[in-house]
Parts: structure tokens; C-alpha cells; sequence
């Protein structure tokens, strides 16, 4: 597969997901760890994310990586969109 020209790949034959590349290790700032250089543009990055039915919600808010982003208003909106994403996603599978 080209991942270069597929922007979504097939699961197990039965779920299609959206491939990310969005170099999310880069987002917390220099060296991968502390303040983002640009805390609007890595919140923006997530918002495309969640966007694109990125719904990992545990990991939103488990990874140590992403903690000085959390508590803003703007990461709890992403946070709850993700939610809503993974539960129309569990409830679809559920039908």
C-alpha cells in the first residue's frame, strides 16, 4: 500500500479508518517534551484530528505528552468531541 496516496486503510476487512500523519510527537515543543512552541497551532492540529474521527479519547488524556495542553477550554471542547466520536463509533458497531 501507498500510504502517500491512501488517506484510509482497511482493518481486519471490516473498518475503515483515517490514516493520521499529523507528526503528533512534535507537538508538546523541543526535544518532544514541555510547552508547545505554538499552543494554538498544536491545538489546531488535534482539532483536525479529532475532525477526522481520531477518537482516542484514553489517549487525549492519559498521554504525559499532551498534559500541558490539557485544562484549557479549548482541549476540553477537543476532548469532548472525541468522545462523541468514539461513542457514535461504539454505537454503530452495536447495530
Amino acid at each position: 500500500m501507498d500510504v502517500a496516496t491512501n488517506a484510509t486503510l482497511l482493518l481486519g476487512g471490516e473498518f475503515t479508518v483515517n490514516r493520521l500523519g499529523f507528526g503528533a510527537m512534535r507537538l508538546p515543543g523541543p526535544g518532544v517534551w514541555g510547552e508547545p512552541k505554538d499552543r494554538p497551532n498544536a491545538l489546531r492540529v488535534l482539532r483536525r484530528a479529532v475532525e477526522q474521527n481520531y477518537c482516542a479519547t484514553t489517549a487525549l488524556q492519559m498521554d504525559p505528552l499532551l498534559s500541558r495542553l490539557r485544562g484549557s477550554t479549548e482541549y476540553d471542547q477537543l476532548l469532548t468531541a472525541a468522545n462523541e466520536c468514539q461513542r457514535k463509533f461504539i454505537a454503530s458497531r452495536n447495530h
